[in-house]
């Protein structure tokens, strides 16, 4: 039996039957053998190593039955996008999740990071029923490994500051980042911008970029910075039209 005291007073277990608990409430049951703590945060949440069955370049394990009332997962929805999702069960996990936070009772909640160990990257989604399930990958079918410290998991009262400690102690851990409460934040941030993706997209006008900040200003908001976005620099030339005429040759240079 595993105990560990977590620093907002919830009591992180994972029990003889194989069932992890915070504060006493069941939170993943049926955690397989191959699954264990590597080592203890000095903030109350445990490192959990994943043991895999043979040496390989992507690993998918089944983690347990997940039980919550409500959780919050946020997932990679595009190659470059995170976003959030919502729900009840472990089914209500999209693909590569890379945080998961779980809400036990009003007073009670979890935190279950993904981490990084070396080559190998790691995140979480569901499978059927409420089952969760851990992937693994380097990303590169020549770099194989056999097991990773896969996830860190912590228990608290309030979800905002443990997913705050969470990342803390998951930085000071790795290595290879820096939470927000250690970064120096530039002066930028406290003055008011605009974007001009999320009003013309890919269709940004010298008219509308005007008319946007005229309205801005007239509302008592004028903006002190503003991006020209019109979405990711593409190097494939655009499709032939043909009703669109070629454009003039360029005139010869001027004689010196």
């Amino acid at each position: 039996m595993i105990c560990v005291l977590a620093a907002l007073g919830l009591r992180l277990e994972l029990d003889a039957a194989r069932t992890l608990t915070v504060g006493g409430r069941p939170v993943i049951r049926n955690v397989p053998d191959k699954l264990s703590v590597s080592e203890d945060g000095g903030a109350g949440g445990v490192f959990l190593r994943a043991e895999f069955a043979r040496e390989a370049a992507a690993h998918t394990i089944q983690l347990g039955t997940l039980e919550c009332s409500r959780l919050l997962a946020c997932a990679r929805a595009t190659r470059y996008w995170m976003a959030p999702a919502f729900g009840t069960r472990a089914g209500d996990v999209p693909l590569d999740t890379q945080l998961l936070l779980l809400e036990l009772a009003p007073d009670a909640y979890a935190v279950v990071l993904p981490l990084i160990d070396h080559a190998f990257r790691a995140s979480v989604h569901g499978g059927r029923g409420d089952a969760l399930r851990l992937h693994a990958e380097s990303g590169d079918r020549e770099v194989c490994a056999g097991g990773m410290t896969a996830l860190y998991v912590a228990g608290g009262a309030d979800p905002f500051a443990l997913v705050r400690s969470a990342v803390e102690e998951v930085a000071g851990r790795l290595r290879t980042f820096r939470p927000l409460s250690q970064k120096e934040l530039p002066p930028s941030v406290d003055t008011f911008g605009w974007c001009t993706w999320d009003a013309f997209y890919s269709k940004v006008t010298p008219a509308g970029v005007l008319r946007g900040l005229g309205a801005l200003h007239a509302a008592g908001v004028p903006p002190r910075t503003l991006i020209l976005d019109d979405g990711w620099q593409s190097v494939t030339p655009p499709a032939a039209d043909a009703t669109t005429a070629p454009p003039a040759a360029a005139p010869p240079p001027a004689a010196p």
